[in-house]
């Protein structure tokens, strides 16, 4: 049914119907816009989509290998809870095992912690004991981390001040130190050292011995010392009253040589003039003075025989004895220096042995023959009466010569100066035998 307008409502209702008009024709452009963008874009879009639904369905087979995956997994788990709940009921019956008995387990320990204490008490007491240095050293920094009482006394400290300190620290010279290192590595050797005391600073000479250990975890390195500073001066005294000794002994051998040359000239002469004397009183008939005459020339030849001997002694004291090899008959040898003693009536014979014909060997002549006149020499002079035997006899290479007399013998607490020249059994101002004493020393 018409509804009745009057004009200006009807201009207004137009007016409206226009603006409506507008507003729809936008909104049908906007529309053509859109509906042109979507036209475009529907290719893209279209892309995006299957690319989204490629990857769900990837994702989707990803998610069922998972799940599989899991329920594999969901068995072994399983098995592990099995596992671990039957160890937990093993490790209760152990734990309550270990509750019934923990008295028993307590005593073990308290008594091994009883013997430890016991074994380091006694360590103690031993350590402080000893007569020598001990010291325990740390392998890492060489800190000293015990010292016994020797050790402070040797080192002129307290063993507490030494704790901390490296041995190394007491080390005075550079020599020392050497053989300090060098014995630090090797780990077990001995090496005398020179070390200064803790608060006097006096040097001492220590007899060092190093040895590792290993105390449980811990690796330390055992010092033991003792002071051998008196030794070392004592070493050295002695060194000196060898070589005063020896310088002595060079200018005695010296002075006899010098003086036994002297002397020689002058007995020479002697005797030569004793040798005129006795030819010249026979031929004139002075027979009761050729008796004196003889004496004066044995005695002369007994000076010249001593003096002899003293330059042969000073000769084998100073080194400059030099052999001559040659090769000659032993028989020969022996016959000719026994020819002196052979055809000799009682109470003194001699009789000269060679068994099995020893034949000749190779050696210096003049100084065998020196050795067995010597030995011949003291045979007959200890020997009142009996036999005196020379025996040559050939052990292989070798030849032995033996002379046996009936001698007076010799007392078992002198044999030791047998052969030490210048000295006889009997040394009084009135002794019987006479000599220098230097036959068996130069033999």
């Amino acid at each position: 049914m018409a509804q009745d307008w009057t004009l200006p409502q009807a201009l207004l209702e137009i007016e409206r119907l226009q603006q409506r008009v507008r507003v729809l024709e936008s909104e049908k452009q906007d529309l053509e816009l859109l509906l042109e963008t979507n036209t475009v874009h529907s290719d893209a879009v279209e892309n995006q989509v299957l690319a989204l639904n490629r990857k769900l369905e990837a994702e989707v087979v990803e998610r069922r290998k998972i799940e599989s995956a899991l329920r594999s997994s969901e068995k072994v788990l399983r098995a592990l809870v099995t596992s671990l709940r039957q160890q937990k009921t093993d490790l209760e019956m152990v734990l309550e095992t270990v509750i019934s008995h923990s008295d028993t387990i307590g005593d073990l320990m308290f008594a091994r912690g009883q013997e430890a204490d016991r074994h380091e008490v006694l360590f103690r007491a031993i350590a402080e004991s000893i007569p020598v240095g001990l010291v325990l050293c740390r392998s890492e920094d060489r800190g000293i981390a015990y010292a016994n009482l020797a050790a402070g006394d040797i080192l002129d400290a307290v063993p507490a001040e030494l704790v901390g300190h490296s041995f190394g620290e007491f080390l005075l010279d550079a020599e020392s130190k050497r053989r300090f290192q060098g014995s630090w590595g090797d780990g077990d050797s001995t090496c005398e050292v020179y070390i200064r005391q803790w608060h006097s600073e006096e040097g001492r000479w220590l007899n060092l011995s190093l040895s590792p250990l290993v105390l449980g975890a811990e690796s330390v390195l055992v010092l033991v010392f003792q002071d051998i500073t008196a030794q070392k001066r004592g070493a050295l005294e002695l060194q000196r009253a060898k070589e005063t000794a020896e310088k002595a002994n060079r200018a005695r051998n010296a002075f006899l040589s010098n003086m036994s040359h002297e002397l020689r000239t002058p007995l020479n002469a002697i005797i030569g003039y004793c040798d005129l004397l006795s030819d010249e009183a026979a031929e004139w008939g002075f027979v009761p003075v050729l008796a004196d005459v003889a004496k004066i020339r044995a005695a002369g030849q007994r000076q010249l025989a001593l003096i002899d001997d003293i330059l042969v002694m000073c000769r084998l004291e100073s080194d400059n004895t030099q052999l001559f090899w040659e090769e000659f008959d032993v028989c020969t040898l022996v016959t000719q220096i026994g020819q002196r003693y052979l055809g000799q009536t009682e109470p003194r014979s001699l009789c000269i042995e060679c068994r099995d014909n020893p034949g000749a060997i190779v050696s210096d002549l003049q100084k065998l023959s020196t050795i067995l006149k010597h030995l011949l020499q003291n045979a007959y002079k200890f020997s009142q009466q009996g036999e005196i035997r020379l025996t040559v006899e050939r052990h292989g290479a070798t030849v032995q010569f033996a002379i046996v007399d009936q001698g007076i013998g010799i007392p078992s607490d002198r044999l030791e100066m047998l052969f030490e020249p210048f000295v006889q059994l009997d040394s009084s101002t009135k002794r019987r035998y006479e000599g220098a004493g230097l036959g068996l020393a130069i033999a």
